[in-house]
């Protein structure tokens, strides 16, 4: 083994190509920090130490032989443990799926492995990608690599952990109402939810199929549009190249920074508030124009958005919870029960809001060539302060473009008094996400965010 650890699926990808590292021995390197960092973080569900380390011997193999697959070439990845695995149990961290074993890949997931990626094992979620971390889940909750007592965010938990923690240089991530972006905000790096459908959701546990989203994490904006080449829908848009905007510089880029989704009274922490002014004042460095802009009430994208995942997720998960639903975590079962209570007509009435909420936020596009916002409130809370109580306020900035289906990019924005990453968003119009990807990387590259990890 060489001992060689890389930040990026980039430096990695380079290394290998130039053979100063294997995809054998980058493989058994990440399968040690895990053994040795995982039981303080609590990402990794299941590690498949052999599967990873056969798939790695023979992507060596093609390595030796000049048969590189492209930029994942042996690259360690870990998916998120509501998507399927051939041969893995797909468990949803829920006593009701807990044995759910996996037949096929998920679509996205053999994409990856075409593309060369390793898979090393399944990372911990909030139940049924909804509802989490209490006690009573099988695998409890994945914990903060920047300060262990604090949230991850969720769902998509041990995915930005185990990323964060460099315990894997990307992961799979969902985003029904900020499950990507929410635990990339507390836990830094990057991630996206890409265009609504650009991404094949089949062989995922849905939680609400017309919000669900499949999407990257890793720690670069680069590393995130590698992911997405390799995940991308052949049907969504054959041969697009989601790197194609890296390097170019962002002047005369149009930002539109919308305050009104966290600058009210008990919105966004004060340290939150100043990063975005700050994010914003960095663009206006690069050479881009910022403006104000203005969307209808976030509470009115936050109750649409309520009304629908309450409704999706009572209709997917309403016999088990009928039959048996003390196999539900208590927090699950109190917030999937509440969908009975809603009527067709009030799922009608949010689609049909819903389809004004989406215009508006195309209207607001012409003012803008990108939205900016914030993707989190404030820092990472301590565990015990993320109770039931506080997830659709937590989902305030990050709903609303689950509800239009554009793409929303989270990344960080700078750091609290505490030393823990504070996030923001960056929204494009739908299917632009190789320009989001460019003026993100613009941004990330004019500031050190980046270069801080917590345990390198």
């Amino acid at each position: 083994m060489t001992g060689f650890l890389p930040r990026t699926i980039a430096e990695a990808a380079q290394a290998i190509r130039d053979g100063s590292c294997s995809p054998l021995e980058l493989t058994q390197t990440f399968i040690q920090r895990i053994r040795s960092l995982d039981d303080g973080i609590n990402s990794f569900v299941l590690v498949d130490e052999a599967g990873a380390v056969d798939a790695a011997r023979r992507l060596t193999d093609e390595a030796r032989n000049g048969a590189l697959r492209g930029p994942l070439h042996g690259i360690p990845l870990a998916i998120k443990d509501i998507i399927d695995v051939a041969g893995m149990a797909t468990t949803a961290n829920s006593h009701v799926t807990s044995r759910r074993l996996a037949e096929h890949d998920a679509p996205v997931v053999r994409q990856l492995r075409e593309t060369g990626a390793v898979i090393l094992g399944k990372v911990v979620t909030h139940e049924f990608a909804y509802a989490g971390p209490p006690a009573d889940l099988p695998y409890g909750a994945a914990r903060n690599p920047w300060d262990t007592r604090r949230d991850t965010g969720g769902s998509s938990s041990g995915s930005a952990a185990a990323v964060a923690a460099g315990l894997c240089l990307g992961a799979l991530g969902t985003d029904t109402g900020g499950s990507i972006r929410n635990p990339v905000s507390y836990c830094g790096g990057v991630g996206i939810k890409p265009t609504w459908g650009l991404v094949d959701t089949s062989g995922i546990i849905p939680l609400a199929f017309s919000l669900d989203h499949c999407g990257p994490i890793a720690s670069t904006v680069a590393d995130c549009a590698i992911m997405l080449n390799a995940m991308a829908n052949p049907d969504q848009g054959p041969g697009k190249d989601f790197t194609s905007a890296l390097g170019q510089p962002a002047r005369n880029g149009r930002i539109g920074v919308l305050r009104s989704f966290y600058d009210y009274e008990g919105g966004a922490s004060d340290e939150m508030r100043a990063a975005l002014d700050a994010a914003a004042e960095t663009f206006r460095h690069l050479g881009c124009t910022t403006v104000d802009i203005q969307l209808p009430d976030i509470r009115d994208f936050v109750a649409c958005g309520r009304i629908i995942v309450l409704s999706e997720a009572y209709a997917l998960h309403f016999e088990d919870l009928e039959a048996t639903p003390g196999r539900f975590g208590r927090w699950t079962r109190d917030r999937v029960m509440a969908g009975r209570l809603l009527s067709a007509k009030d799922y009608i009435q949010a689609q049909r809001v819903r389809h004004v909420l989406r215009a508006a936020v195309e209207n607001a596009f012409a003012q803008c060539d990108v939205i900016l916002t914030a993707s989190a409130l404030g820092q990472a809370p301590l565990l015990e302060e993320d109770g039931n109580d506080a997830y659709w306020q937590t989902r305030y900035p990050t709903v609303a473009f689950n509800l239009t289906g554009h793409p929303a990019l989270a990344m960080t924005c700078g750091f609290s008094g505490d030393g823990l990453p504070l996030g923001m968003q960056i929204v494009g119009r739908l299917g632009a996400e190789p320009f989001l990807f460019g003026i993100a990387q613009a941004y990330e590259t004019a500031t050190a965010w980046p270069n801080r990890a917590p345990m390198r």
